[in-house]
């Protein structure tokens, strides 16, 4: 139960996140630098399945995972989907990240959607590419401008949210020209929209709240040629303006 929007330019990208989960689950541990694999990640941790829903590394790759609740989940013996992303937030590159997913054994982990940006060392371009685990088969493709998950009434929820997403942000920046040059001049526009609740604060809600769970996280990540910036609320977005904690690290040359 997420919702995951961008936006970039050729020199730079930024993601904006909303983690939803049950009230019973316990607090994440807010964003740290790890070491992995000589490699500097930025990434929550979920003490409760000892991975992460979002990370970011010094090569300016940003990893995103949001369950896939329509697919069929393996018999197997489950590992949690968040220890996927962490195993794989050292990844270089887009291409190695692809390579490393396909050569893994998918059948212990739940249906899920992993979309991964970057910006390529080689031609400096800001690019993406999403990863779905059916639980029977892996495919990739290049995801739209929003992707949101819900287990609860998914075509309402996806429906509301999309249609919020275009009119509160593609509508109001598609006649904006400089925006495509300048992603930074349309991120209020999607914080906005991450913390918004359409008509009435409920299931549907991109800020999302119901009885038995409710949208507990905002990540913010800015990435540049030179500089990797994570903005992290610990809470509900609708309920603060200003992050928790930033966190920085330098870019691998």
């Amino acid at each position: 139960m997420c919702t995951l929007s961008w936006t970039r330019n050729q020199e730079s990208y930024q993601i904006f996140f909303n983690r939803d989960e049950q009230r019973s689950r316990s607090p994440a541990e807010i964003p740290q630098c790890i070491d992995h694999n000589r490699v500097p990640v930025l990434l929550p941790l979920d003490p409760d399945g000892g991975g992460s829903w979002i990370s970011v590394n010094g090569h300016g790759l940003s990893l995103c995972l949001l369950n896939f609740y329509q697919g069929t989940v393996p018999r197997k013996k489950l590992i949690s989907r968040g220890q996927l992303l962490r195993s794989l937030a050292h990844a270089e590159s887009i291409n190695n990240l692809n390579n490393q997913i396909l050569t893994t054994d998918l059948t212990h982990y739940a249906p899920f959607t992993l979309v991964a940006f970057q910006i390529a060392p080689d031609q400096h371009l800001a690019q993406e590419k999403m990863f779905q685990w059916d639980g029977v088969e892996i495919h990739s493709s290049q995801p739209d401008n929003m992707i949101t998950s819900s287990s609860v009434k998914f075509e309402e929820v996806s429906k509301q949210r999309q249609e919020l997403y275009i009119q509160e942000v593609s509508s109001s920046t598609s006649t904006d020209k400089h925006n495509e040059q300048n992603p930074g001049l349309n991120a209020g526009k999607h914080i906005s929209f991450h913390a918004s609740h359409g008509e009435v604060k409920n299931h549907r809600s991109v800020c999302m709240h119901r009885e038995d769970a409710r949208t507990v996280s905002f990540s913010h990540i800015l990435v540049t040629n030179s500089h990797v910036e994570f903005n992290y609320h610990n809470g509900s977005p609708c309920e603060s303006s200003t992050p928790d904690t930033k966190n920085s690290i330098p870019r691998i040359s």
